[in-house]
């Protein structure tokens, strides 16, 4: 009998580490499907290589409001943001400035745009969207756990990355698109 019960438990044992190992192998497949990465018979992943630079910064130990500021000001023909809460004068400011030399489009939450009602501004009437980026040109990126508040800029522990890169600008300007697609009513007015 005790030879039974150890011969099951060796069965249950053999059997989840098979589960295990057909998840995990699964699981990377699929992570590798839904990033779009291909694989080969020699079982390395494909990437795209591209030329770039990161800038990290940490609120509020440095100034990321500033900073933010200086990037929007790089704009030269396009400023694209999903933010999720624009409470900051300052970064609503330069927004505007923006908007009356270039296209500026801006996504954030249905409930923050009382703060920040304009005509490029789109609401996201969902509440789905809770993303934090800028793209600047379509070169360059702002994204991080900051949301241009005072709270986040002054008072919370944040980190706001600033990614200079073609490749990684497209896939947030895809982002970006997207969510456009999925807002209702209408288009931007700008």
């Amino acid at each position: 009998m005790r030879k039974g019960i150890k011969m099951r438990k060796m069965i249950i044992l053999l059997l989840m580490a098979m589960g295990m190992g057909i998840y995990l192998y699964t699981t990377v497949d699929i992570h590798l499907l839904l990033s779009g990465a291909t694989t080969s018979n020699s079982n390395m992943e494909t990437f795209v290589q591209d030329q770039g630079t990161i800038d990290v910064y940490f609120c509020p130990r440095e100034d990321c409001e500033n900073t933010l500021i200086q990037f929007i000001n790089t704009a030269e023909e396009s400023v694209h943001c999903a933010l999720f809460d624009i409470g900051l004068k300052s970064i609503q400011n330069v927004l505007d400035e923006k908007a009356a030399q270039l296209e500026v489009q801006i996504v954030t939450d249905n409930d923050y745009v009382k703060k920040y009602n304009r005509s490029f501004v789109k609401t996201d009437s969902w509440s789905l969207m809770h993303n934090k980026f800028c793209i600047i040109d379509g070169t360059k990126v702002s994204t991080g756990s900051m949301n241009p508040t005072d709270n986040d800029a002054h008072k919370n522990n944040n980190n706001l990355l600033f990614i200079s890169s073609q490749v990684l600008a497209q896939n947030y300007e895809d982002e970006f698109q997207d969510s456009c697609q999925l807002l209702l009513p209408g288009r931007f007015l700008r």
